[in-house]
């Protein structure tokens, strides 16, 4: 069973092109494996009980290639009993505001006022009946997904995969979680999970993920609770085989813009690119891949067009990329392409890049804009992906954790 985000789509799509885009192939190698893929989609924004009019738009024009089924349906009135129960037992058991705050050092009581509405709503507000519904309804779909013998879903540190983690214990079905995307610097999500609620198996696909989790999170520490293998890459599969040269040449200039999962920060700076390329009065054609977390932005206009599809497709006809906020650091970068982002205000950098003739980093969008059209008429290499990703060719390391993760729990 595989634990997928559905994200709001303005074309058609199939639930196969979306779990690709966390596990590439891997389903598909599964049936070879004789097992049976199924398909559990959470609403983007996370709320068990409905959709949204797009996620509903979206789940009803969805091409269904595999068993797939959104959370949504298990949340039954039955289920939502259980789930007040559950809440229930939170506020009984859970401390009041007061005892934390009393609990807390004083040099740290003076920042209790800032976290305790987080706090309230983690515990008795509307983020605490999520939690409630959600841990109920992943047990549900365990249960209705008759011989379900494994769970696999992406591990990006958030509160849900704990849940599912619990839900799997308590169902006794073994899990693995994939750190499907590249781990960033200052990634204190995954930092937090792998100390208060580790997955059981986690699997990485590139010894920089390692290094990273090793140097700041002391996973080393975790191993009795987490055990980590190697995996080959799967969403990165198809930089193996890039066919990007220095030869290659567009009919037009074609710049792709990759929205980041900071849906306010990340439309600034689509915003503020944009209008320093019209005020240049650059020719080029704009194509924008919007994160499945955030809402279309209103600074699309009739210039620009919404592409589907996984990256690397768009990729193929482009001339370079822009990165707004965090978005898919590596990806374009490894393809080959001239690659820009602006400076994080903040100073905390989450990209795992260094600047050099191929990734460009600008204080200003005029920065960016210039360097953009320097690098698109300048020669191209395509760097290596060896440090950060596992491009074997197949699936051996995956068939193997597979294997033992099912033999563990027969």
């Amino acid at each position: 069973m595989f634990v997928v985000f559905l994200p709001e789509s303005n074309t058609p799509t199939s639930d196969k092109e979306v779990v690709a885009r966390y596990f590439g192939q891997l389903p598909e190698h599964a049936k070879s494996m004789g097992l049976a893929p199924v398909v559990v989609f959470l609403p983007t924004n996370s709320r068990p009980a409905s959709m949204t009019k797009g996620e509903r738009r979206t789940w009803r024009t969805m091409r269904c290639e595999m068993s797939s089924v959104p959370i949504t349906s298990f949340v039954t009135p039955r289920t939502v009993w259980q789930s007040w129960k559950l809440w229930r037992r939170l506020q009984r058991q859970a401390p009041s505001s007061f005892d934390v705050s009393s609990a807390l050092k004083p040099n740290l009581k003076a920042l209790w006022p800032h976290f305790e509405s987080d706090f309230e709503d983690s515990v008795r507000g509307t983020a605490s009946v999520r939690s409630a519904m959600l841990a109920v309804g992943f047990r549900s779909a365990i249960k209705a997904v008759r011989g379900a013998r494994l769970v696999v879903y992406p591990f990006e540190g958030q509160g849900w995969e704990s849940l599912l983690e619990r839900a799997c214990s308590a169902e006794n079905v073994p899990s693995i979680a994939y750190l499907h995307t590249i781990m960033k610097p200052w990634d204190l999500r995954a930092h937090t999970a792998l100390r208060e609620v580790p997955p059981r198996i986690l699997a990485l696909h590139g010894d920089h993920d390692r290094s990273e989790l090793q140097a700041v999170a002391g996973i080393a520490e975790s191993n009795s609770k987490t055990l980590t293998v190697p995996v080959e890459a799967l969403r990165y599969g198809y930089l193996a085989n890039s066919t990007m040269s220095q030869s290659r040449v567009l009919l037009e200039i074609q710049v792709l813009v990759v929205m980041g999962s900071d849906c306010k920060n990340s439309n600034h700076q689509f915003a503020a690119i944009i209008d320093e390329i019209r005020r240049q009065g650059k020719p080029w054609k704009i194509q924008v891949k919007t994160h499945p977390q955030c809402p279309s932005t209103a600074s699309i206009g009739p210039e620009t067009q919404v592409v589907s599809g996984s990256l690397h497709e768009a990729f193929a006809e482009s001339s370079a990329v822009f990165l707004c906020g965090t978005a898919a650091p590596l990806d374009s970068y490894l393809y080959g392409l001239p690659t820009a982002a602006l400076i994080d205000d903040s100073g905390y950098s989450m990209n795992p890049l260094e600047p050099d003739d191929s990734y460009f980093v600008g204080k200003t969008p005029a920065e960016v804009v210039a360097w953009l059209t320097s690098a698109m008429v300048g020669p191209r290499r395509v760097p290596s992906a060896e440090r950060f990703f596992d491009l074997s060719p197949g699936f051996a390391k995956w068939e193997k954790i597979i294997h033992d993760a099912l033999t563990a729990h027969r």
